[in-house]
């Protein structure tokens, strides 16, 4: 998934832009590009560890019902 990709989504989630255009770059940073992530995240911080702190929990969902949680 690009950038821009994930901005548009956080932009359609109502984001404002400032902070989509912020996630964005940490997202990018950070390696983890993904829908999952632009769909899901939830954090009213853009610092790098707000971001990543969120990732992790995003992360986490997925795991558990991989693992067969709800």
């Amino acid at each position: 998934m690009t950038a821009s990709n994930v901005y548009r989504i956080l932009c359609l989630r109502g984001v404002e832009s400032t902070k989509a255009q912020q996630i964005t770059n940490v997202l990018q940073s950070l390696g983890s590009l993904s829908f999952r992530n632009a769909y899901h995240i939830e954090t009213q911080e853009t610092t790098p560890e707000a971001v990543a702190e969120a990732v992790n929990k995003v992360d986490d969902i997925k795991n558990q019902k991989i693992i067969g949680g709800r």
